[in-house]
């Protein structure tokens, strides 16, 4: 994590603060205002360690506090600099070494002496952490604007990522203005795939926002460390969001921190792999599965286009308001004093419910969270669940993950290369399908005592072979009372 702090010296209780609720493994800080006669004592916080270099009074600073359970040291920089001020920090996140390089820039410059010199400098450190480990990662406030290439600081940071080859992590602005939006701290890394979940927050500590960045580390399961750590992370935080969206996508990266730590997720080889689709386009037999998946991508948006016709394209919700399903509905209610139906709020009684009885059996969705998994944690993270959806059902808006689904095509007939022969099967998003499981129930629960026994379709202990049953004995009573049944039956599915 880095924040640009802007003086730390009347902040430091906010600090301690966000630390305890985000569970810092790492945190920088830069312009921290301080000078040597500030003892480091004075910022001890328990349970990291702290490394600092000091600026001057009322200007620059930086400083960076290691979880103590993490082994780290300072390491000493081979020369001074002139243009920027760094921290460096030998460390071990699981099995991986790496140097964490801090840096804060001055926002000065002097011309074209001063970028020349600031360019040397920035690749000078880097090269010399690249030589102390393999793994590298850069962080702090360089006052180098990432989303302006076109401008001289812009250029100086995308040329330093391209000759040390790293990745830029963080692409959001992180000082936002009435004016300006800049991205001026950053996370870089020659690994970028040892992380995942990267965020910019705003802790109302200053004009610049907080970054952060989890990294994947293996570790051994211990199931109630798991479930205690659920039970004290910081779920509150994502109260502070107005947005579903980002509610979610807090509570969400939130969650994969917390199992990354106890039960990383593993790529797996896939049982399957082998078992291509071959399809016959274009009068070819194609085996690409890259161009198969596209030609199968094509086909399924499209499949039912012509069903009803194609005017029924040009419907809309009005034109339908006079079918004679929908009359006889209303007809039914006309003389009940059934009130309008409205969602209500979801009970954390009735989703831990749901919860408990989730299928341990089923498969996981875009999200790769095992419903296994999900079924044992249930209880630590249901409150915050709890609050999303309630949060969705009061704004009226569906979380964009939770619509995002992994389908395969399934052969349902004899030939394999018909692509017509094929339907896609969607796996959606577990947590997606636990809340639409809860407001079904709502709809259901209120239409049950509404519509007619005879309307069997998606209802409970109804089905075809109900239908079928019921309309059987019907018959039989026309034919006791001497009538003539005559049925028609015809395959619908």
């Amino acid at each position: 994590m880095h924040l640009n702090i802007n003086g730390i010296q009347n902040k430091f209780d906010e600090v301690k603060q966000a630390m305890k609720e985000f569970k810092a493994q790492v945190f920088f800080l830069t312009e921290t205002k301080i000078d040597a006669t500030y003892p480091t004592a004075q910022f001890k916080i328990s349970g990291y360690e702290i490394y600092c270099n000091d600026g001057t009074k009322g200007g620059g600073g930086i400083m960076a506090f290691v979880s103590s359970r993490t082994p780290s040291q300072k390491l000493a920089p081979h020369r001074k600099f002139s243009t920027i001020e760094p921290l460096i920090i030998g460390a071990k996140f699981g099995k991986h070494d790496v140097v964490v390089v801090g840096i804060y820039r001055p926002p000065r410059s002097f011309g074209e002496q001063y970028y020349l010199r600031l360019e040397e400098e920035l690749n000078d450190i880097c090269t010399f952490a690249s030589l102390q480990k393999q793994f590298v990662i850069v962080i702090g406030d360089l006052n180098l604007d990432r989303l302006r290439p076109e401008r001289r600081e812009g250029y100086i940071l995308l040329a330093l990522e391209d000759v040390q080859g790293y990745s830029g992590l963080i692409d959001k602005p992180t000082r936002i203005t009435d004016h300006s939006q800049t991205l001026q701290d950053i996370i870089l890394t020659n690994k970028p795939s040892i992380f995942q979940g990267c965020d910019v927050l705003n802790p109302e500590l200053s004009v610049h926002a907080l970054v952060y960045r989890i990294l994947k580390i293996k570790a051994t399961y211990h199931p109630e460390e798991l479930k205690y750590d659920l039970h004290m992370a910081p779920w509150h935080v994502g109260d502070i969001f107005d947005s579903i969206k980002d509610k979610y996508s807090f509570c969400d990266s939130l969650l994969n921190y917390v199992l990354d730590e106890h039960v990383p997720f593993k790529k797996l080889r896939d049982a399957c792999a082998g078992n291509n689709i071959t399809l016959t386009i274009n009068g070819n037999l194609e085996t690409n599965q890259e161009i198969a998946a596209e030609h199968f991508a094509g086909y399924f948006s499209t499949m039912a286009n012509n069903i009803g016709g194609t005017e029924i394209l040009n419907l809309k919700e009005e034109n339908f308001s006079a079918h004679v399903c929908i009359q006889s509905i209303k007809e039914t209610l006309s003389g009940s004093d059934t009130p309008p139906f409205t969602f209500s709020s979801v009970q954390l009684a009735e989703l831990i419910k749901e919860m408990g009885g989730l299928s341990a059996n089923k498969a996981s969705g875009h999200d790769d969270l095992p419903p296994k998994l999900l079924k044992m944690i249930f209880k630590e993270i249901a409150l915050s669940l709890c609050t999303i959806f309630n949060t969705s059902i009061e704004t009226a808006a569906w979380p964009e993950t939770w619509k995002w689904g992994t389908w395969t095509p399934v052969l349902k007939k004899v030939d394999r290369h018909d692509t017509s022969n094929y339907r896609p099967i969607t796996v959606l998003h577990v947590v997606g399908r636990i809340y639409e499981k809860l407001l079904s129930k709502q709809i259901t629960n209120f239409m049950d005592p509404i519509i007619k026994d005879n309307l069997t379709a998606c209802r409970k202990s109804h089905s075809c072979e109900t239908t079928l049953n019921r309309l059987v004995e019907e018959w039989k009573m026309e034919l006791d009372c001497g009538k003539l049944a005559k049925p028609h039956l015809m395959k619908t599915f």
